[in-house]
């Protein structure tokens, strides 16, 4: 009988115009949380106060619209100390959405990319993170207060790796083209619905892996939105993901915000060019992403 670490967690979603309790599309730059999420530098954050194992923890945050969170610095770290326990007047830990891989590194649930802050982890095979006030790492599947959830091989799926089905593996990424055109709102909560988010690029490696992957499984040669957006703030790029924005590949003379109107992006395919700034009530093509 398999057992698991049980604690309580907290969900982060981006900005992004889109109701994450019901789902809903509303204004393409609300700028504003839900009722009953927490606000900062663009991330919408919820605590949950059940107490589960790491995987179904970020089940429900998925079903919420959100992830698990990930650290980048040691101010998001003491932001979310400093929430949790402005929450629940405890210094109990939490999850985080950091797990490892086959390659003993950690990786976020809520950007796909590999973690490079650290607070005094150590980096152990098959582990996920969770926040004692100290960070430590525990196992998946570890006895804690020996309740038993569900078989081993369901709780560790999420900390093993591998595309989900209908997801398809493409340098070392998962990607899935839902067939139709969209306003970029509507296709971000469509890449929610379906467990990711609009693709992220952060490299010209990437940038050319997300370019192959859009045409390996549309068959199309065209443009495409990607999750990168300045609804919160013209000028401040922000990754539907949570993910950094480092790298660029604007088309000459963009981003230019046409008639005030433009702060979704979108890339092209086919030719020469890249990326554009354009209105995001368009409808285009689009591309998900999710973990691997």
């Amino acid at each position: 009988m398999a057992s698991f670490t049980m604690t309580t967690f907290l969900c982060v979603a981006l900005l992004i115009g889109i109701n994450l309790v019901s789902g809903a599309s509303t204004s393409f730059c609300q700028g504003t949380c839900p009722s009953g999420w927490h606000s900062n530098n663009g991330r919408c954050f919820k605590y949950v106060a059940t107490k589960t194992h790491w995987a179904d923890a970020e089940r429900k945050c998925q079903n919420l619209g959100g992830h698990l969170p990930s650290v980048h610095s040691q101010e998001e770290d003491q932001f979310l100390k400093t929430l949790f326990k402005s929450l629940t007047n405890r210094d109990d830990p939490f999850w985080l959405g950091l797990s490892d891989s086959e390659m003993h590194q950690f990786y976020s649930v809520e950007t796909g990319r590999r973690v490079i802050f650290a607070h005094q982890h150590h980096f152990l095979l098959k582990r996920a993170i969770m926040v004692s006030f100290s960070m430590s790492a525990f196992l998946c599947g570890v006895v804690f207060s020996g309740i038993a959830l569900v078989p081993q091989v369901a709780a560790m799926e999420l900390c093993q790796g591998g595309c989900p089905a209908g997801w398809k593996s493409v340098s070392g990424r998962c990607f899935k083209y839902i067939p139709g055109s969209k306003d970029w709102a509507t296709a971000e909560k469509t890449c929610r619905d379906n467990g990711g988010t609009l693709a992220s690029v952060h490299s010209a490696e990437e940038h050319e892996a997300v370019k192959q992957a859009y045409r390996a499984l549309s068959g199309r040669d065209d443009s495409f939105w990607v999750g990168l957006s300045d609804c919160q703030k013209e000028g401040l790029w922000l990754w539907s993901d949570g993910s950094v924005f480092t790298f660029q590949k604007w088309n000459p003379g963009q981003p230019d915000n046409w008639h005030n109107d433009e702060d979704c992006v979108h890339t092209n395919v086919g030719g020469p060019k890249d990326w554009n700034d354009l209105s995001c009530a368009s409808s285009q093509p689009f591309l998900c992403q999710t973990l691997m």
